[in-house]
């Protein structure tokens, strides 16, 4: 009796956690939908297959979902500055038609304090520079254009060879990069883009946030 007891309890605990982690992984998928413009025409398909899968692999869900809802608690606690979170339509990823009618991927992201911040843009473009402002705590004018870095082709096809050969993916031409170091704060990022016209386009904008160490969390710049 007493172990079925256990296996009740042991089996609606999980279930709670299921649900619980299915609701704020739904509400966070509706978020993303909602900056993104997209409409989800089948909501009712779309929560059922996110409870199937967390009714099996909550624990794992739950820990990547807690990764954007933790920090926006600790916000709302007053635990960390309100700058340490993107916000409203602010994001580290975006892509741009350009006048050339060639795309542009890029993205900005610092994994954690005291590391360089990792800037990548995917280009068929000669040439593209970048600089950086900090928006917050306090704001700063922007940096100097500098140019963007990629390898040559040749360079790259020698380091992307073996992934050839086995038949893997990898990019065909090697993405510009930089690798600025930054002191803690949010930052916008723009970029400038050398047409094959002559003329410069310039995008805009990233917005990424370089992260504080924990001991200094609290106390709010």
């Amino acid at each position: 009796m007493e172990s079925w007891l256990g296996v009740i309890i042991v089996g609606s605990l999980w279930l709670v956690g299921a649900v619980i982690t299915a609701t704020l992984q739904f509400v966070l998928v509706h978020i993303w939908d909602k900056r993104d413009g997209i409409t989800d025409k089948n909501p009712f398909i779309a929560a059922a297959a996110i409870l199937g899968i967390n009714l099996f692999l909550w624990p794992f869900v739950f820990r990547s979902v807690w990764e954007w809802y933790g920090p926006r608690l600790a916000v709302k606690l007053r635990l960390k500055p309100e700058w340490t979170i993107e916000s409203g339509n602010e994001r580290s990823f975006s892509s741009w038609r350009l006048k050339d009618e060639a795309g542009l991927q890029a993205e900005a992201i610092c994994y954690s304090p005291g590391e360089p911040t990792h800037i990548k843009v995917v280009s068929d473009h000669d040439e593209i520079d970048y600089r950086v402002r900090m928006i917050a705590p306090r704001e700063t004018p922007p940096t100097e254009w500098t140019p963007l870095k990629r390898p040559s082709k040749a360079a790259w096809a020698r380091s992307t060879r073996r992934l050839r050969e086995r038949g893997e993916y990898y990019d065909e031409s090697p993405a510009f990069s930089a690798s600025p170091e930054l002191k803690p704060g949010k930052y916008h990022a723009e970029f400038r883009v050398h047409l094959s016209t002559g003329e410069l386009e310039e995008v805009s904008q990233l917005t990424f946030v370089v992260p504080q160490h924990k001991r200094s969390l609290s106390k709010h710049p």
